[in-house]
């Protein structure tokens, strides 16, 4: 039966020899102690251990460091073989660790190429560059503008209560009914059959013994790790798939007549002087109201180079100023606009 032993590699810290076995406690090329930072490898093509007396030593538990003299021994050993020192609980055993092969290889770091680096110097140089100029373009500075004129315009929007005809599931309250008849209400979807479709399905055959890794003793050697994995294969299945069609649900619907507020006229003023004015609108009535009003208020300036402008603002500056007066202004490469409107 196999063991599922094997027996790992450590390399020598003062020399430089690689691949001392691993139960070595003393460099086999220059005699150096194996030492408590020596880390122990297992290379792919280990074969497994066979020896009984081996294998006892491997299983007898990882090796021990003397607090005292730093020098390895076995798991079996009570006293240190460097110093003789009686083994306690200060003495450390080597730490053991589970090695999976599933488990991903830490990347390491790629350098970044010369070439990719000067194209990345050439990018930042201009996207900065890029950035300087929409920030010039974009940047606002102050001003002033001389004003040149005003406007407004003042519109009221009347509403007209006219018959309209609709078509609802109910009669509203006040409308008169013109005629009922079926119609669509919705759809439900109905069942109609089912219909034979294939999909691949992955089935469980068997189980199998598969190596997973290896556990490193703490003494030189490794144990395998084995998982039992079940076994799939994929077969392809029939199976039945609802189909369902849609079937129209009617119900009685209505059209009818009813009276409705809808949008009639705009009734519009305008003008260029300080005493703006509403438009006269005819006097409500059952069938004509008045709906919405509009106000709006504009100034006309020119900049230093006699560039014309306008631009809406609210009724209390635009009042406030008179023509030939220089107000405030921010302008960019773009466009430029009154300060405080």
């Amino acid at each position: 039966m196999a063991s599922g032993i094997r027996v790992g590699r450590w390399d020598c810290a003062v020399c430089g020899h690689k691949g001392n076995l691993g139960y070595e406690t003393k460099c086999s090329q220059c005699g150096a102690p194996r030492g408590k930072n020596a880390k122990f490898y297992l290379p792919d093509d280990s074969p497994e251990v066979t020896d009984e007396q081996r294998l006892a030593q491997a299983r007898a538990g990882a090796d021990w460091i003397c607090d005292y003299c730093g020098a390895d021994n076995k798991a079996t050993d009570a006293q240190c073989r460097s110093c003789g020192n009686a083994r306690t609980e200060a003495d450390i055993a080597r730490q053991t660790r589970e090695i999976r092969f599933d488990a991903p290889p830490s990347p390491a770091p790629k350098p970044l190429a010369r070439t990719n680096s000067n194209k990345a110097h050439y990018l930042f140089g201009a996207l900065l560059l890029l950035g300087v100029v929409l920030f010039l373009l974009f940047r606002h500075r102050e001003t002033t503008v001389v004003v040149t004129g005003r406007e407004w315009v003042r519109e009221i929007r009347t509403e007209k209560f006219i018959p309209v005809i609709e078509e609802g599931w109910s009669v509203p309250s006040g409308a008169k009914l013109i005629k009922s008849f079926q119609d669509v209400h919705h759809y439900e979807q109905v069942l109609a059959g089912y219909e034979t479709r294939y999909r691949d399905v992955k089935k469980p055959v068997g189980t199998e013994r598969v190596k997973v890794g290896a556990r490193d003793l703490g003494n030189g050697y490794f144990e395998d790790i084995y998982e039992t994995r079940t076994i799939y294969k994929t077969v392809r299945e029939p199976y039945e798939e609802p189909v369902y069609r849609s079937v129209p649900v009617y119900a009685t619907k209505h059209r009818y007549e009813i009276y409705r507020w809808k949008p009639d006229q705009v009734y519009r003023a305008t003008g260029r002087d300080l005493s703006p004015q509403w438009p006269n609108v005819p006097p409500a009535t059952q069938t004509h109201r008045e709906a919405e009003r509009r106000e709006t208020y504009i100034l006309h300036f020119k900049d230093e180079r006699d560039n014309e402008f306008s631009e809406e603002c609210d009724f209390d500056f635009w009042k406030s100023v008179k023509d030939g007066d220089r107000v405030r202004a921010e302008r960019n490469a773009f466009s430029i606009r009154l300060k405080d409107r």
